[in-house]
C-alpha cells in the first residue's frame, strides 16, 4: 500500500487507531461465560469507581492494601446488598462478587469462564479471612445464580 497519497488527517486517524486497538486489552474466547450478559451490562452502564483495597489485597488482586478500579453494579439495601464489579485493569477480565449483611461480608474473586478462584469472609471486628473453595462453592453458586436468575431477568423481560 503506497502511504504516500494520503492526507496526514487520514493517517493521523489510522495511527490513533492502530494505538486504540494496540492498548486494548486482548478479548478472548473464554470471555464468553455465564456471566457474559451482567459483564457487559456492568461495563456499559456500572457506577466507576475503586474497589476496598483491603479486599482487593485478600483476594490477591492487589498488594498493599491499594484500591482497585472496577465497574461496579448493586442491588439492594444497606445491610443487606449485593454488588458484581468487573474489570480488566490488570490485562484480563475480572470479577468480584460481594454479599453484604448486617454480620458479614463475602467477596467471590471469578474469571470469564465463572470459576471461582478464591473468597474470602469480613465480619465486624475480625481481620478477613481466606475461605477455602470447597467451603466457598456453594454461597458463590448462590450468589452467581441469582445474579443470573433474578437480576438479570428484571433487566431482560420482553413486553
Amino acid at each position: 500500500m503506497d502511504f504516500r497519497r494520503w492526507h496526514p488527517p487520514t493517517l493521523s486517524a489510522l495511527a490513533l487507531a492502530i494505538l486504540a486497538i494496540a492498548a486494548a486489552p486482548p478479548v478472548s474466547p473464554t470471555e464468553i461465560g455465564p456471566l457474559a450478559p451482567i459483564v457487559e451490562i456492568a461495563f456499559s452502564i456500572g457506577f466507576g469507581g475503586p474497589l476496598n483495597g483491603r479486599l482487593c489485597t485478600a483476594l490477591g488482586i492487589t498488594t498493599k492494601n491499594e484500591a482497585f478500579p472496577v465497574e461496579q453494579i448493586s442491588s439492594g439495601p444497606s445491610g443487606n446488598s449485593r454488588s458484581l464489579n468487573v474489570s480488566r485493569h490488570r490485562g484480563w477480565l475480572d470479577i468480584v462478587i460481594s454479599r453484604n449483611t448486617k454480620e458479614e461480608t463475602l467477596v467471590f474473586l471469578t474469571n470469564a469462564t465463572g470459576e471461582l478462584q478464591k473468597a474470602v469472609r469480613e465480619k465486624k471486628d475480625t481481620p478477613t479471612q481466606e475461605i477455602p473453595l470447597a467451603e466457598a462453592a456453594p454461597f458463590f453458586d448462590a450468589e452467581k445464580t441469582w445474579w443470573l436468575e433474578t437480576w438479570l431477568k428484571t433487566r431482560t423481560r420482553k413486553p
